[in-house]
């Protein structure tokens, strides 16, 4: 189980973090001057305590006190972008349904359904849009830095995500698509219209510039046409 921080920091409680508490995840020793660093055993712990709890973005600090003597304040480090990190998990299930390169420009609008959040009641997401959208196209990856808030719309972390699990642009074989439609099939009636039977190759590659975009495309997902 991580260690409870973000009661610490988001929440200001500083019930839990007893001196116990963190022995679970901090050893505990002193630096003397010569010699090497002395541990404190259990029996040292029990003469020892810490107050005056406090977490940052890098650090979690405390006063510790030891039979009764009062030592300079103590800071481990602790990345909080990081553990806030850990409440985010890709759902690989939909990013497979997608080409990486196919919703890059608007993946503003398509991130939210790709993630799992935990303790969705507390957080929410956000796209940070003035960051950089990075695409591996060998890995069919794509990165970008995400915004943790809560409910009343703090910044609580940020980090950079990659999601992954993306369609291989392969899969175009067999999952882009083409074919008539209304518009065209009015277009080439026209054009036809007094054509003798025989190769109308050359006339329909002088127009392609305007039918082509008559062409209705699409990608085939979870057999779900969709236009594009």
């Amino acid at each position: 189980m991580p260690i409870a921080f973000d009661e610490l920091y988001r929440l200001k409680k500083t019930d839990k973090f007893t001196l116990e508490y963190l022995s679970k995840w901090i050893d505990f020793y002193v630096v003397p001057r010569s010699g090497a660093n002395y541990y404190l055993t259990n029996e040292d712990l029990k003469q020892s305590m810490i107050s005056e709890v406090t977490g940052s973005d890098r650090l979690i600090s405390f006063n510790f006190s030891y039979k009764g003597t009062r030592n300079n304040p103590v800071s481990v480090s602790f990345d909080k972008n990081k553990y806030y990190e850990r409440f985010v998990s890709l759902n690989r299930t939909e990013t497979s349904k997608y080409f990486a390169q196919g919703i890059l420009t608007d993946f503003g609008f398509f991130f939210r359904g790709f993630l799992n959040l935990k303790e969705e009641q507390l957080f929410e997401l956000d796209f940070d849009q003035g960051s950089e959208r990075l695409i591996d196209r060998n890995e069919d990856k794509i990165s970008c830095k995400l915004i943790l808030k809560d409910k009343k719309n703090k910044i609580i972390a940020d980090f950079y995500f990659e999601f992954e699990g993306f369609k291989s642009l392969k899969r175009l074989k067999t999952d882009w698509y083409a074919e008539s439609s209304g518009e065209l099939n009015f277009f080439m009636a026209n054009r036809m219209r007094g054509v003798n039977d025989g190769d109308v190759t050359s006339l329909l590659e002088r127009t392609i510039a305007r039918w082509v975009t008559m062409v209705k495309m699409g990608i085939i997902r979870d057999d779900i046409n969709t236009n594009i």
